[in-house]
């Protein structure tokens, strides 16, 4: 956890505005996350998967919350323009895991992974972020930096290079890679477009050298 310790150095009007924000508290807590995960995976023959359901419950989640001081003053001989304070949010994330792998000869193999997840805030008190929509509240939205869904589609070929020796071979892999919605305010208002990033690599190795031409975001 942590400790407002500079609450006792703040102006008394200044002290009543923090402490009037929900879920204040001199001494925070220490955060928290119950986590539970249901899943399974097997190997078939040329074929594995793994798949996996999951919950967590992130309670004392520290979000740090400013507040203007009049005039640049936050007290009696401490000057600033903000007055932080921590204090204790939650959130609920939950969400699907899913990976595929297939080997379609001994030259050519293929994976595949996806992820979904469901992320909210329970409650989060953040005035100035929230000020300017009328809003300070945001509760129930999105956390900052969860996309809600990845995917990735990535394939090899790999052969023999004769006529360096047996040892050396030559390999083709695509990459596919998809990363949806990304929202970088707490209100949602804002947010990083779904992307698509498409990868292709050429190459020659050898135990634990490795040559590679490379093109990447094509």
């Amino acid at each position: 956890g942590t400790t407002n310790s500079n609450f006792t150095l703040l102006s008394p009007a200044l002290q009543a505005s923090i402490a009037a924000i929900p879920g204040y508290a001199f001494d925070v807590p220490t955060e928290l996350v119950d986590s539970y995960e249901l899943g399974g995976k097997q190997v078939l023959g040329r074929f594995r998967y793994a798949v996996s359901a999951y919950f967590m419950d992130w309670q004392n989640l520290k979000n740090t919350v400013n507040t203007p001081c009049p005039n640049n003053l936050c007290g009696p001989g401490l000057p600033g323009a903000f007055a932080p304070a921590v204090i204790a949010a939650e959130a609920e994330i939950y969400g699907l895991e899913a990976e595929f792998d297939a080997r379609f000869t001994e030259r050519w193999d293929a994976s595949v992974k996806l992820d979904w997840v469901h992320a909210r805030y329970g409650n989060l008190f953040t005035p100035l972020t929230l000020g300017p929509t009328g809003r300070t509240d945001a509760s129930g939205k999105t956390p900052v930096g969860f996309p809600e869904v990845q995917g990735s589609l990535t394939t090899t070929f790999r052969d023999a290079l004769p006529f360096l020796g047996d040892t050396w071979e030559w390999y083709s892999r695509g990459e596919a890679t998809y990363t949806g919605k990304i929202f970088v305010d707490e209100i949602n208002q804002s947010w990083i477009d779904p992307k698509l990033r498409l990868n292709l690599r050429l190459g020659v190795e050898k135990d634990g050298t490795r040559l590679e031409l490379y093109g990447e975001n094509l």
